[in-house]
């Protein structure tokens, strides 16, 4: 919202895994006001300015030990920080002014950029299978964007 970049954490599948994909929305609640929303612009659920190179995301369906995620262990894996405050939903082309600051609500629109880099540098478009899933916000976001994924997947993919 602070107008720093969207922002995902990608880790590469291997051997059969390698065109198949573990895609997640984090979560992080909702923005009700633009006081409310200034102030999540200084956190991490509003910008990207902290956020490092590399995140362990530990276990889960983020593992890569087979015996604990013997599904996707092998796959490509690809959080989406959640840095929007709207659902990822946000498509306000103009930049609302708050008290002086500048705040952006175009989580739609990070969402598609990241998707399209996805695309473009990491072979997204060659993929067979799919699990897309998010919680909290994030959740809402997969809802939203399943029909989305669905039409712009390579056809004949399993999500």
């Amino acid at each position: 919202m602070d107008g720093s970049p969207p922002a995902f954490y990608y880790y590469p599948g291997t051997g059969d895994g390698a065109n198949k994909w573990f895609l997640h929305y984090e979560g992080g609640g909702f923005c009700l006001s633009l006081d409310n929303c200034y102030a999540r612009s200084k956190t991490k659920l509003g910008s990207s300015t902290s956020y490092t190179q590399t995140q362990n995301l530990g276990g889960g369906y983020f593992s890569t030990d087979p015996t604990i995620n013997p599904l996707m262990y092998n796959w490509n894996k690809v959080l989406f920080k959640y840095c929007d405050g709207t659902f990822y939903t946000g498509n306000n082309q103009s930049v609302t002014n708050y008290n002086g600051n500048p705040l952006y609500f175009r989580g739609f629109r990070n969402a598609i950029a990241m998707y399209n880099k996805l695309v473009s540098g990491y072979n997204l478009n060659k993929g067979t299978d799919f699990v897309i899933s998010g919680c909290s916000a994030g959740g809402v976001a997969t809802y939203y964007f399943l029909d989305l994924w669905q039409a712009h997947l390579p056809a004949g993919s399993k999500v």
